[in-house]
């Protein structure tokens, strides 16, 4: 797997989903991945975290993640940004 390439998987499939909830994003994530989504249920998480509060969390301190910029969400859903299209894989 190269650097990037989740956040390629998540610009594509919102590309061809737009508006589509945060479940169905991780699930099509997982699924790319080989992962199965209901048994893994806070794998890539991550990706779609906000920071609110301080950087703490119950195994120490973690660097805090840069705002995401690739998608937003808007009333529930995720849509690509115009950087997000830069990301959307022709795969």
């Amino acid at each position: 797997m190269a650097y990037g390439d989740n956040i390629r998987t998540i610009c594509t499939y919102l590309f061809k989903n737009p508006g589509a909830r945060y479940t169905e994003v991780r699930n099509a994530l997982c699924e790319s991945r080989g992962i199965d989504p209901l048994t893994y249920r806070g794998h890539y998480v991550w990706y779609f975290k906000t920071n609110r509060g301080s950087n703490w969390s119950p195994w120490g301190l973690r660097p805090l993640r840069p705002p995401e910029t690739r998608w937003e969400k808007r009333d529930g859903r995720y849509f690509l940004t115009q950087k997000g299209l830069a990301w959307v894989s022709d795969a």
